[in-house]
């Protein structure tokens, strides 16, 4: 059994991956363990917790299973890097796609995922469609504005409990 901190740094990984806000946490504990805090919960039900997020797709990586990246940076070294060269067939469509995509916080491999999924290509630096890149592009400037508008509501949302 793992101690008890353990689990509920666990459980704020799980949250942030998750990206569930507080009240909705809070109405995860009510419905499931009739509980509104994870300090009132039994070590059984934070490890049924856990293993609820697990099942939602969090990922719990331990220190001892991670291993040391290289410090030199290039694009073979990190995942998380699509390199776009001005010489590219729609250079400033693709670098405003990789903009938007990264400020939304998605993983550069997931962009290949989606490319290859909706467009049949397997990598986003190989899209050369001009209707597939619009249609991407457009539908990323939508969820951008979504975003956008959501940040500045929780910022007015914190601005106005800061000064109750």
């Amino acid at each position: 059994m793992q101690n008890r901190k353990a689990m509920y740094a666990k459980i704020a990984i799980a949250r942030k991956q998750l990206g569930l806000e507080d009240d909705i946490y809070r109405e995860l504990l009510q419905n499931k363990f009739k509980k509104s805090s994870a300090k009132d919960l039994s070590d059984n039900e934070l490890t049924r917790l856990l293993r609820h997020f697990a099942e939602c797709g969090v990922q719990f990586v331990s220190k001892k299973n991670k291993k040391r990246s290289n410090t030199s940076v290039n694009p073979h070294s990190r995942p998380d890097w699509i390199e776009i060269t001005p010489s590219m067939p729609f250079y400033s469509q693709k670098k405003q796609i990789l903009a938007i995509w990264k400020k939304l916080g998605y993983s550069m491999s997931s962009l290949d995922i989606r490319v290859q999924r909706e467009f049949n290509c397997y990598s986003f630096v190989w899209l050369q469609e001009e209707k597939a890149i619009t249609a991407l592009l457009t539908d990323l400037q939508k969820r951008e504005r979504a975003f956008d508008k959501k940040q500045k509501e929780n910022e007015s949302r914190r601005i106005t409990a800061e000064n109750c």
